[in-house]
């Protein structure tokens, strides 16, 4: 899933050089973790508009840096996104995640809405104000016991 976003990001956004950027990111070995439960395409969908935000968030940088790590926790998945973007002002955290116009919400709303309808959650760790790094903690949830992925969908393996 994480390498299916990264990739439509790459070919969705013509409008900026993703070459420019350090993504640092390891995948994780074959079997590592339990499918993810939800809907892949949508699932993905969020996973690029977040991914999205990390990039656009810190093309102004003088080096741009986006660091994605994973591990267990319990029966999710948690992912770890942080850029060195311009820390966001507070004024924006309660607007984060709204169903608005306003462009505080960056379309943070529907990433949390997707996920939490595909039993996944996200939430802001650090503005940047804390470490230097905008971070996000993404959840994802996986099958408590090995189900194969729905319409025969392998790429549905995190």
């Amino acid at each position: 899933l994480i390498n299916r976003a990264i990739h439509q990001l790459r070919t969705n956004e013509a409008d900026f050089s993703l070459e420019n950027f350090v993504l640092e990111y390891t995948p994780p070995a074959p079997g590592s973790y339990a499918p993810v439960l939800g809907n892949s395409y949508l699932i993905v969908h969020a996973l690029e508009a977040i991914f999205q935000k990390a990039y656009r968030g810190a093309i102004n940088q003088p080096d741009p840096h986006v660091l994605l790590e994973h591990e267990k926790f319990g029966d999710q998945i948690r992912l770890t996104l942080k850029y060195n973007g311009t820390p966001m002002p507070p004024e924006h955290f309660e607007k984060l995640f709204s169903h608005t116009k306003d462009p505080a919400a960056k379309n943070l709303g529907v990433v949390r809405t997707l996920l939490e309808q595909q039993s996944g959650d996200i939430r802001l760790l650090d503005a940047g104000t804390q470490s230097g790094w905008i971070q996000f903690e993404i959840l994802l949830t996986t099958a408590t016991q090995e189900l194969p992925p729905p319409s025969g969908d392998i790429d549905h393996v995190f």
